[in-house]
């Protein structure tokens, strides 16, 4: 008869085999509670949860020896790849190095008078560059490698060309029969030419060298109206009083009525008129236009009129007005009459000055700073601006070109330059950065034109990028 509470798994686990031995359970012995332990389960529950226990037991120790053994074919694999690898690097650097030092070998022992080899190559290649050199090298031009040796050897020095002689008084009228002959750029046929001045500097790169102009090269252009008491030369650079130095204004008119007047005004306003030069291309119809440089009443009949008294210093360029195709060529015609002077002006023909224009605008020149600062405006309407009496300014407004935009009709758009409107500036004495460079009114050091001169194919107006000084009427400038 069975223990009360006890299954029958409890006899058979202790049945007798057929070969004697006694059969042992893998069932784990359970305390009763009483201190006697059991071989089997207590209660059906518990026989069941023995069972599912040793099940998950055995499951788990199963999918740890299967990670074992993937975790040991992987490590197998990894150290067999590595090494694999470094066998290949070595493989190959050694490979590498025998194939470098036959090549040594090989190219050490040919001989290099025949042409081959390590020795014949170096040889003909310093042939080559001694041939480029000898064929590229034009005079003071140096290939770069050259200059950055000299550059490192010794400290910079002064300009390599000359810059042409300055002379004052000075006029084109001096130098007729010296005019070079130029193709009309308006007949692409070149069936019109046409006799102009020559340049001042034929060869602008003689003045900026191709590189960013150096103070010793600006102040080597640039007259004074009286010479060095040592030198005898009108050139002096800074040491020229500003009162003395030398203005060339520069005027493209087409049949401009107004011309003469804006002539006359230049010379009766200026404080200094002495320092001033005046050439005008003036493109008119022969007999019904008045000429730039010819004033109201003759010379015999009032020779005081400005124009009379400073008829020296005007170079009047005179062109028929059916050959004008547009103030750009005019311009260019205009750049062709500088000869060397300390500043260089640009206006309109149909402009009236202020009392003291020249000592106000050099004054604002030189505030910049910078010697390749360049003044330039749109200028302010003559309506409530010039004191009819003395002759000064009304005006402490500062105009400046902000915005641009398309305009024009049927013949076709253009762009124009727009001014914001005039307003008393808040901070005074200093320059006013701009965006554009306006061609009716512009004001600079000389060297300006000899180093940017207008271009005879120029379709429009060169835009720079421009600034303004400080609170008179013509205070915008630009750098360049």
């Amino acid at each position: 008869m069975e223990p009360n509470g006890i299954t029958s798994g409890a006899t058979d686990a202790v049945a007798p085999r057929k070969n004697g031995r006694e059969a042992r359970s893998r069932k784990k012995k359970y305390s009763t509670g009483n201190g006697h332990s059991s071989s089997g389960s207590i209660g059906g529950n518990i026989a069941n949860e023995a069972c599912d226990s040793g099940d998950i037991r055995r499951s788990d120790r199963m999918a740890m020896r299967k990670k074992r053994v993937v975790r040991s074919k992987a490590r197998k694999s990894s150290q067999g790849g590595r090494s694999n690898v470094m066998v290949l690097c070595l493989i190959s650097a050694a490979i590498f190095a025998l194939y470098l030092l036959v090549c040594l070998i090989f190219f050490h022992n040919l001989p290099g008078g025949d042409g081959r080899g390590m020795k014949g190559l170096v040889k003909r290649t310093k042939e080559k560059v001694s041939q480029f050199r000898a064929k590229h090298s034009i005079g003071n031009i140096k290939l770069a490698e050259d200059v950055r040796d000299e550059n490192e050897e010794e400290e910079v020095a002064a300009p390599k060309g000359p810059a042409p002689v300055g002379r004052w008084p000075v006029s084109i009228r001096d130098e007729d029969g010296a005019f070079e002959e130029i193709k009309h750029p308006g007949f692409p046929d070149g069936h019109v030419t046409m006799l102009v001045p020559r340049f001042w500097a034929e060869d602008p790169v003689a003045i900026h060298e191709n590189k960013l102009m150096s103070r010793e090269r600006a102040l080597s252009i640039g007259t004074c109206i009286t010479p060095d008491p040592k030198t005898g030369s009108n050139t002096r650079g800074d040491e020229c009083p500003l009162n003395e130095r030398t203005i060339f204004v520069a005027i493209a008119s087409y049949r401009d009525w107004q011309c003469v007047d804006t002539v006359t005004s230049i010379f009766s306003a200026a404080t200094h008129p002495e320092r001033v030069r005046v050439a005008v291309v003036d493109q008119i119809v022969d007999g019904e236009d008045g000429s730039c440089d010819v004033p109201r009443a003759p010379c015999a009949t009032d020779p005081n009129q400005p124009i009379c008294l400073h008829k020296n210093q005007i170079d009047v360029y005179q062109m028929e007005a059916e050959l004008a195709v547009g103030p750009v060529f005019a311009r260019h015609i205009g750049h062709r009459l500088y000869r060397g002077e300390y500043y260089s002006m640009q206006s309109d023909a149909h402009v009236s000055f202020t009392k003291g224009w020249d000592v106000d605008i050099i004054s604002q020149q030189e505030a910049t700073g910078d010697e390749l600062a360049v003044l330039s405006t749109y200028l302010t309407d003559i309506v409530g601006s010039i004191d009819p009496q003395t002759g000064l300014s009304l005006r402490k407004t500062r105009p400046i070109m902000c915005n641009t935009e398309y305009e024009g009709g049927a013949q076709g758009k253009h762009l124009r330059h727009l001014s914001q409107p005039e307003g008393i500036p808040d901070i005074h004495g200093m320059p006013q950065l701009q965006p554009y460079w306006a061609a009716g009114y512009s004001f600079s050091r000389g060297h300006f034109v000899a180093t940017v001169p207008y271009d005879l194919y120029q379709v429009s107006t060169p835009y720079f990028a421009i600034p303004c000084v400080t609170g008179l009427p013509c205070q915008t400038l630009p750098m360049y």
